[in-house]
């Protein structure tokens, strides 16, 4: 399992708040610690899923749907 390589705490200082996670999807707080929802996560593997689960239901879904 991997971790989501976005850091939020680089970007103390800046004028941003919440922002979408450019790499897993899940909002996030400048200057704070990264927090990854498990139901939303967009990566393969996260180290947010519960053991035994590679893909969140939001991936799945993102997934299957029509383009």
């Amino acid at each position: 399992m991997v971790a989501c390589p976005e850091d939020p705490e680089k970007l103390c200082g800046q004028p941003i708040g919440m922002y979408h996670c450019p790499h897993c999807g899940c909002m996030q707080v400048a200057c704070c610690r990264h927090v990854c929802d498990p139901d939303e996560c967009l990566l393969e593997d996260c180290d947010c899923l519960p053991p035994g689960v590679h893909k969140s239901p939001n991936l799945e879904a993102w997934e299957s749907r029509d383009p």
